[in-house]
């Protein structure tokens, strides 16, 4: 894999969390861990964007846009999980 890409998509990461963040009004308590679960994210799907489209601008566009979507579904799966979780806790 091109450390380039990687990097890259962690950029795209680190910019989907800024926006995830600063998009809320107030602005919320900073949490570290999201943080660095969105910038995770973005770099595994900027790594992987090499093999789907060469153009860096692209890639790092569509990097951002993966990035959030796929963030939102972990966070979705994971409040689904807790809540079933909390359900069978209490039962």
């Amino acid at each position: 894999m091109d450390i380039e890409h990687i990097l890259l998509g962690a950029v795209a990461g680190v910019s989907s969390a800024f926006i995830g963040y600063f998009r809320h009004t107030p602005v919320p308590e900073f949490s570290g861990p999201k943080f660095l679960k969105t910038m995770i994210i973005g770099a595994i799907v900027g790594g992987a964007g090499l093999y789907v489209t060469p153009n860096i601008t692209t890639q790092f566009l569509e990097t951002m846009g993966y990035t959030a979507l796929i963030d939102r579904m972990v966070d979705l799966a994971w409040a689904r999980v807790k809540a079933l979780y909390n359900t069978l806790k209490g039962q």
